[in-house]
């Protein structure tokens, strides 16, 4: 089996190998660069599985037939949209050839409505009839609770809990071990601070952080 990887985000690509590794072993994985390796800031950090057979290509050499499993690189929502809108501009991507990349050790329960773009990286939990939007990354020992809604290029960083019936807006990013209770809506381009107690809804575009978590400033 092949997958093609856009963007050269090498943390998230060694996520991303292992978790592919976990569901289908010795795939077949081409990555596709929009930076030329000089100007990529995460050049040095390690993130090829010795499992994995794996062929790089700059942007400017990939001929795409329209049917490749695609999967997004990065993990902000910024430079998830940034890689997305570059191949988008310069390919016109199909949503529907996106995969999703759910490691073998997460949890999906019953009803959960995944996008098939999303990312879940080991030990996640998604309970009953929670829905994800497209390129969601739930990073590791993330779980989220029945009927939350969390819309697309969201972030939310590892240990997090998410409680019941939340809704969670488009390119927020839940910074590590913070912990939302349940019926919290969050508005879109929100930050939540790692560690932060969220107890009351949160403002689009508002940073807040503390437990209880409370507004910083506008971002």
């Amino acid at each position: 089996m092949t997958f093609t990887i856009l963007g050269h985000c090498n943390v998230t690509l060694g996520i991303l190998l292992d978790s592919l590794y976990s569901r289908y072993g010795s795939a077949e994985i081409e990555i596709i660069s929009n930076l030329k390796p000089t100007e990529n800031r995460r050049e040095n950090v390690p993130y090829l599985h010795t499992q994995m057979s794996v062929r790089e290509l700059h942007a400017d050499d990939w001929n795409p037939s329209g049917n490749e499993r695609l999967i997004l690189s990065g993990m902000s929502p910024k430079v998830k949209k940034t890689i997305f809108d570059f191949f988008n501009t310069k390919y016109t991507l199909t949503l529907s050839n996106f995969v999703p990349v759910v490691h073998s050790s997460a949890v999906i329960t019953n009803g959960v409505d995944l996008s098939n773009s999303v990312n879940i990286s080991p030990l996640g939990v998604v309970a009953q009839y929670a829905k994800l939007g497209p390129f969601v990354t739930l990073n590791r020992s993330v779980s989220i609770g029945h009927h939350t809604e969390i819309d697309e290029y969201t972030s939310v960083n590892p240990g997090c809990t998410i409680g019941g019936n939340c809704k969670i807006g488009k390119n927020v990013v839940i910074g590590i071990g913070a912990t939302v209770f349940d019926c919290i809506e969050i508005g879109d381009n929100a930050v939540i601070g790692g560690g932060a107690v969220v107890t009351k809804n949160v403002e689009a575009n508002t940073l807040v952080y503390g437990s209880p978590a409370k507004f910083i400033r506008n971002v």
